[in-house]
């Protein structure tokens, strides 16, 4: 196919196979379809090879990842193995690495092979997760700059440890999300050092029947049947928290050394089984199961299954960022707002953003398909101003909140209850977004006697109506909603698609079309900063967005019969369009009310007219 196979003066195939070699697919893809009568001239298949293509060719420049600073520390050694510089972390974690045969053997085999991982043993801490990696590599790591302040040169070899677990504010930090108390938290925190209960009461100046109660009570929480398992729940969460999908166990067993057999055992007794369990499910006996384990703590040099637990996290989510060209420090587990993960009766993780006030009138905010996980302030301050408490949940699959294991409609509606439930608000008023707008109408049908009042915000319509607006954005919603089997593909291809430069760069070019408020808006830098944080982190898994776009690919529409509430709906005037009314006109209780001038980042720019509409 060439251009003039194509729609008239639009990309064909060469064109489009070019821009997706010569730089960000991303960029190429938004830059390839500025309407939607573009896609039938290429064809799905081919842009379905290409997605793939895209997906397997990303280079490690164009990913980023998030991570807490107390969680990582660094080493630099030159060719020799003699140490440059080190941070003070890595000194207290780890000691002078060349007193370390750990150190001094994946320092050697990172200079042959670009980059080597293990377990590392330490004098003062047990084990951890050791990273060692040729030094250009990392040469875009904001965060090892600043802690060494030094950019590292390609004969360098760089030492990097990963331990969430050993950042005591990190980890006291995820047990306040799980709801824990004080006490709980520091116990929990203890745990992961020391020994047994007893230990980590002593560590603490408790008594060991204090101690248990506290334990009791934090399993409760979480939904814990153990110990270990409450210490493997933080311990994932935290790993969760530096930002992005952690790696599969099995590059994470990979890198331990461990034959297929401990492998087995390993990822069973880390689930949380006990031998017995392990046995049944691998088709062993109990005693062989025993004998791999104490096979699998020798070659670690572990004690514990909870150790287990934390290296195997820790290794799988160090693997990751040795993938990545980008590494920038973030906050920890809760940043501006109260983050709380809740745990329902399956042992999901429900999470959600607490603005507070507790005394506010609850007021939830459905964040979009990549943006949104925090509240834009102009929006905070003009509901803080009317007296509400701004919640923002993550529904099933976005952010850290797990994936809908049935019908995902039912399982964000739900989810949202639980959290309203936990946070103990009777009623609420909700203002719906994007792809939420399904949840939001399943939650007024399902509990219409808690919803007080809410607003459609330029929400997401089914299959077949006119999408809102012109443009990429546009033009690529047309095309996964067409094409269902676009989805899986876009969706790898865009999570490696993270870095502050390649995401920029989609957001200029999705907002270009735009209205001119969102041109504007965008190059305030603290906007530019909020939206590519928000992509990052609430696309940390693409569970989510794959979900809500089949959803609404697969034919979902507001029912002809709609017996649930009211609601109000609010269009940004700048991507309107005449089927809006039609799309819903069973479900609002008067005419659309229009936010002249506003696009796409109408929370922003149009706040005070969007929080009047619950007054």
């Amino acid at each position: 196919m060439n251009q003039a196979d194509g729609p008239p003066g639009l990309p064909g195939e060469l064109e489009l196979r070019a821009a997706v070699e010569s730089g960000p697919p991303s960029h190429a893809l938004f830059d390839a379809w500025p309407a939607p009568t573009t896609l039938p001239g290429i064809g799905p298949g081919i842009v379905s090879e290409l997605l793939d293509t895209a997906s397997q060719r990303q280079s490690a420049d164009a990913r980023a990842a998030v991570v807490f600073p107390d969680a990582i520390a660094f080493a630099l050694l030159d060719s020799r193995g003699r140490l440059l510089k080190t941070t003070r972390r890595f000194a207290e974690w780890v000691g002078d690495p060349g007193d370390s045969v750990d150190c001094r053997d994946l320092a050697k085999r990172a200079l042959t092979s670009s980059r080597a991982m293990a377990a590392a043993r330490t004098l003062n801490h047990g084990v951890l997760a050791l990273l060692a990696v040729r030094g250009a590599a990392v040469a875009g790591w904001p965060l090892l700059l600043e802690g060494l302040g030094r950019r590292p040169d390609d004969a360098d070899v760089v030492l990097v440890v990963f331990a969430p677990s050993r950042s005591r504010g990190l980890v006291l930090a995820t047990a306040a999300a799980l709801g824990l108390t004080p006490l709980e938290s520091r116990l929990a925190a203890a745990m992961l050092i020391e020994p047994t209960l007893e230990a980590a009461a002593a560590s603490l100046g408790v008594g060991r029947e204090t101690a248990k109660d506290a334990l009791g009570d934090a399993l409760r929480k979480t939904g814990a049947r153990r110990a270990q398992d409450l210490v493997g729940r933080i311990i994932d969460l935290s790993c969760e928290a530096t930002e992005g999908p952690a790696a599969s166990q099995a590059a994470a067993l990979g890198a331990l050394d461990l034959s297929p057999a401990e492998r087995a055992v390993s990822r069973r007794l880390a689930l949380g089984d006990t031998a017995e369990e392990a046995a049944m499910a691998l088709g062993l006996k109990p005693g062989t199961v025993k004998t791999y384990r104490k096979s699998i703590f020798g070659k670690l040099g572990i004690a514990r299954i909870r150790d287990l637990r934390r290296l195997m996290a820790e290794t799988a989510e160090l693997d990751r960022l040795a993938a990545v060209g980008e590494v920038v420090a973030g906050a920890a587990f809760g940043d501006e707002a109260a983050v709380r993960v809740f745990v329902d009766a399956s042992g999901r993780n429900v999470a959600c953003l607490d603005y507070g006030p507790a005394r506010g009138r609850a007021l939830v905010v459905m964040h979009g398909y990549t943006t949104g996980r925090t509240a834009p302030p102009p929006l905070l301050s003009a509901l803080r101003a009317r007296g509400y408490r701004v919640i923002i949940p993550q529904r099933p699959g976005f952010g850290v909140s797990s994936a809908a294991e049935g019908d995902y409609v039912d399982t964000a509606t739900a989810d949202l209850s639980l959290v309203l439930d936990r946070l103990g608000c009777a009623e609420v008023s909700i203002l719906a977004r994007d792809g939420g707008v399904a949840s939001a109408l399943a939650f007024g049908v399902r509990f219409p006697h808690r919803l007080r009042a809410g607003v459609l915000m330029n929400p997401r319509k089914p299959k077949g109506a006119a999408q809102a607006g012109r443009g990429p954005m546009a033009a690529l919603s047309a095309m996964l909603l067409d094409h269902p089997q676009l989805i899986d593909p876009f969706c790898a291809m865009m999570s490696r698609q993270s870095s502050a430069e390649v995401l920029g760069g989609v957001l200029r070019r999705v907002l270009t079309s735009s209205a001119s408020a969102d041109r504007i808006c965008i190059e305030e830098p603290e906007v530019a900063r909020r939206l590519i944080d928000d992509t990052r982190r609430l696309g940390r898994q693409a569970a989510g967005f794959v979900a809500e776009f089949r959803l609404f690919a697969h034919g979902w529409h507001v029912p002809d019969d709609y017996q649930g509430p009211q609601w109000r709906l609010a269009l940004s005037g700048e991507i309107a369009t005449p089927s809006d009314l039609h799309v819903w006109r069973h479900v609002i209780a008067d005419a659309p009310h229009i936010l002249d001038g506003a696009g796409l980042l109408a929370q922003f720019t149009h706040a005070e007219a969007l929080a009047a509409l619950f007054d």
